[in-house]
């Protein structure tokens, strides 16, 4: 696993953590002093994935995006005309990460250069991949438009 992945699964777990410590009563400070954390970490992991070539890019966030349990179990592939593609187990697991694709394609697309419009998920082995029907909307567009 990459330094930028191993960063990326820290700042998901911190930010789940602090939720926890909250509710468990810990005190404000501490858990400010957490965010405080985080958030430096999260500007580290945005700095280092804009620095990387815009391909790549996409490829390297996807298990920042995904979660540690979900990248164990899938691919990303490639990055092409505004497409991440990306290997499944199976159908199950194609049917769920379709309905994923939103957050997703949202949390990567805050740490890289060039945007993500759409994630597509192919079943290792399978002939075609299946495109999830949801894209990314530029802010003041449509979201009508960007419905297949």
């Amino acid at each position: 696993m990459n330094s930028i992945s191993k960063t990326g699964l820290f700042i998901a777990r911190s930010l789940s953590t602090k939720g926890a410590l909250r509710r468990q009563g810990v005190a404000k400070t501490s858990v400010r002093n957490m965010e405080g954390i985080v958030g430096g970490l999260e500007r580290v992991m945005a700095g280092s994935l804009r620095r990387t070539p815009p391909e790549e890019a996409p490829i390297l966030a996807w298990s920042l995006a995904c979660g540690q349990e979900v990248a164990r179990r899938t691919r990303a592939m490639k990055f092409e005309q505004g497409i991440l593609h990306v290997e499944v187990p199976d159908a199950g697991w194609r049917w769920e990460l379709q309905s994923l694709a939103p957050q997703y394609l949202a949390v990567i697309n805050r740490y890289v250069t060039q945007s993500v419009r759409r994630i597509e998920f192919a079943v290792v082995g399978g002939k075609k991949p299946v495109e999830s029907n949801f894209e990314q909307v530029p802010v003041g567009k449509s979201s009508a438009s960007s419905r297949r």
